[in-house]
Formats: structure tokens, sequence, C-alpha cells
């Protein structure tokens, strides 16, 4: 993955605009602790647009790089933070799993990034109380982190989550044994 600084270098090559706050191209170079926030707004009305934008831009001019399409990923992961906030999990699950799953299994394949969504997915689905839904996401995920992490507080995260959708279905002794290995 290239460097913020390496990104706005390619962005500025491809777009003659050398990027301020104030431009819009701007956003394509944010990260996504950058425009993470934006979706989270009181009034969310500045947020959504400034996403949309950011997608925009980044379908539009880099549509062909392999960070490009994991930027868009990142992107359309921080429009579905909008819908789960609104409590319409159902349209956030959609947006995880049409565009950024599938840009993350593509250009990642088994990363730290992609086991977030399926995290993220999972708690969208114990939110709507469709825990056997949110189990194979959260299971997916605990396989991916131990993998690649072993023993690691995202890993721990995992089996939090997991230890959870074994709760809301009263699974109370596969709870106990997840939350011990936590």
């Amino acid at each position: 993955m290239r460097p913020v600084k390496e990104q706005k270098r390619i962005l500025r090559k491809l777009t003659g605009f050398r990027m301020t706050w104030k431009s819009p191209l701007v956003i394509a170079g944010l990260s996504v602790s950058q425009t993470w926030p934006m979706s989270r707004e009181t009034t969310r009305s500045r947020g959504k647009p400034k996403i949309k934008e950011t997608i925009r831009i980044r379908l539009n001019d880099y549509n062909d790089e392999d960070i490009c399409r994991v930027m868009l990923g990142a992107t359309y992961n921080d429009m579905a933070v909008a819908p789960s906030l609104e409590e319409d999990q159902r349209r956030a699950i959609k947006i995880r799993e049409e565009k950024t799953l599938q840009s993350y299994t593509e250009k990642l394949g088994e990363h730290p990034f992609t086991v977030t969504i399926y995290n993220n997915i999972s708690n969208n689905f114990c939110a709507l109380g469709e825990f056997d839904q949110a189990k194979p996401y959260s299971e997916h995920a605990l396989k991916i982190r131990r993998k690649l992490l072993n023993d690691h507080m995202d890993t721990a995260k995992s089996l939090f989550d997991l230890g959870m959708v074994h709760k809301e279905k009263g699974d109370f002794s596969r709870q106990l044994l997840t939350f011990n290995k936590a």
C-alpha cells in the first residue's frame, strides 16, 4: 500500500492540481480515519456528500490501480457507517457486502482490513437480531485473525463478538468458552 504522500503525488500528476484542504480532490487522498468521522457528524449533511464525492473521484480517475480500488472499498465502508448509525442495518450490510468486501477480498485477500469488514457485517446483523446470519461472519473474522495475528487484541475482539453472538442465541456454554479464550 502506498503512503498518503505518494497518493497525493499521483493525484497531483494525474490532475495537475496542487491539493489544498479546500480542493474537492483532496478528499481522494484522505485516509479512512480522516473520512470516517465525516459520516458521524451531527447532521451528517456535510459528511455524506463528501463521501459520495470521494467515491465519484475514485471511480472516475483511479479505476485501475490496486491502491485506488482498496481506498474505494474503504470509502464505501465509510458510506456504510451512516446507515449503521441511522439504524438502517440492511443498507449498511448491502454496501459492505457488495462494495467493500468485494474490493478488499479481491485486492487484499486475507488482510486485517478485510477482517474488519467481516466484523462490521456481523455487528450489523446482530443489531437486526439476526444472530444466525451474524455467526458465519464472526467465525470467519476470527479464523483469519487467528491465522494472521495469533494472540492479539483484534483477535480478542473477534472472540468477544463471537461470544456475544452465542449469548444472544442462548448458547451460554459456548459464550463462556469463547469469552475465556478472549
